[in-house]
C-alpha cells in the first residue's frame, strides 16, 4: 500500500480532533441526516478554494454560524476533508442500519450462503456459522 502523504495524515488528525476534543462522535453526527456535514465541507472548500466569503457562508448549515471558524486554505481544505470523511461515515452507518433492518428474502439468503460456502473454509461450525452470516447475525455468532 502506498504510503498517505501529509494531507492524508492532517485529514485524519482533523478527523480525530472533531471526534475526541469536539464530541463530534458517531451519535452526534447520526443526529444530522439533512446534509449538515457535506454543506459544512463544502463551505470550508469553498473557503479553501478563496471563494467570496457569501458564497461560503451560503452553504454553512445556519444552525451552526458559531462554528464557521475560516482560516487558511489550506487548513480550510482540511477541515472539509475531515467532514467530508464524517459524512461518508455517517451514511455508511445509515446503510447498515437499514440493511440490518430489512429482512432478506429467501432468495438473497440462499444466494448469500452460496457466496459464504464458496469463499470460506470448512470446519466442524462451518454451518452454523454461515448460518449467522445468511440471516445476518454475524455479531451475535460465536462459535460452540
Amino acid at each position: 500500500m502506498p504510503q498517505l502523504s501529509k494531507a492524508f495524515h492532517d485529514i485524519i488528525g482533523e478527523r480525530i480532533i472533531q471526534q475526541k476534543m469536539k464530541g463530534f462522535d458517531a451519535v452526534h453526527d447520526d443526529e444530522h441526516a439533512d446534509g449538515e456535514l457535506a454543506r459544512a465541507a463544502a463551505a470550508y472548500a469553498f473557503s479553501g478554494a478563496k471563494m467570496p466569503l457569501f458564497q461560503a457562508m451560503a452553504l454553512w448549515p445556519h444552525a451552526w454560524v458559531e462554528w464557521w471558524n475560516p482560516k487558511s486554505p489550506r487548513e480550510d481544505l482540511v477541515r472539509a476533508g475531515a467532514l467530508i470523511v464524517a459524512e461518508i461515515e455517517r451514511l455508511d452507518r445509515a446503510a447498515e442500519r437499514a440493511e440490518a433492518a430489512t429482512p432478506l428474502t429467501e432468495e438473497a439468503r440462499l444466494l448469500r450462503i452460496q457466496a459464504i460456502m464458496a469463499t470460506t473454509p470448512r470446519g466442524e461450525d462451518d454451518l452454523a456459522r454461515v448460518y449467522a452470516l445468511a440471516c445476518g447475525h454475524h455479531e451475535t455468532w460465536r462459535p460452540t
